[in-house]
């Protein structure tokens, strides 16, 4: 499945054939998803739109500009009604960002273009089953990733088991020291 079949293509219309395989290649894209974000890029220019798809395609993720009624018919094959419903509100040029391993990257790396960069712009998406305002994404977007959490999690219950071999550990070496001074004593 290749990006460029999901660009816009303004000069030839597509054919039904192609639109249905647009259709089928965004219901797989959607069935695989753990988060989809839907932005708006208008007026970004093609090297910046570039980078931002390779800074998506760097976590695994994908950013693929779409058009809007196929996108439509690709949610409600997958019965995401209310996000398809959410679309018919939107009058710009969308592109959605596709998160695969976690949830939170795909939100991250929208929130962190949409500081950065005026024109792109979040207008909300889909997380677990459920329709996030852009405001809620962006308070998403502040909370640590899934391995961060990991990380930190592994390190709180390492912590007191580190601390409890150290407080053995150290009534140990006073035992030792003491016999070495029971020992110096006698001899």
């Amino acid at each position: 499945m290749e990006t460029q079949t999901f660009l816009i293509n303004k000069i030839m219309a597509k054919t039904k054939l192609e639109k249905k395989k647009i259709i089928d290649d965004l219901v797989d894209l959607i069935k695989k998803q753990k988060s989809m974000v839907i932005v708006g890029y208008k007026n970004i220019k093609s090297d910046i739109l570039f980078e931002i798809k390779n800074a998506f395609k760097e976590k695994n993720n994908k950013l693929l500009v779409v058009k809007k009624t196929l996108f439509q018919k690709a949610l409600k094959t997958n019965r995401i009604h209310n996000l398809a419903n959410f679309l018919e509100n939107l009058k710009d040029q969308i592109a959605v960002a596709f998160s695969f391993d976690d949830e939170l990257d795909g939100v991250k790396i929208s929130a962190d273009f949409a500081k950065k960069i005026e024109p792109f712009q979040i207008y909300g998406g889909y997380l677990e089953n459920r329709l996030f305002t852009k405001e809620e994404f962006f308070q998403l977007a502040s909370l640590p990733s899934k391995k961060e959490l990991q990380g930190q999690f592994v390190y709180t219950i390492k912590s007191p088991v580190s601390s409890f071999v150290g407080v053995l550990q150290g009534n140990l070496r006073k035992l030792l020291i003491v016999l070495n001074q029971i020992k110096d004593k006698k001899s």
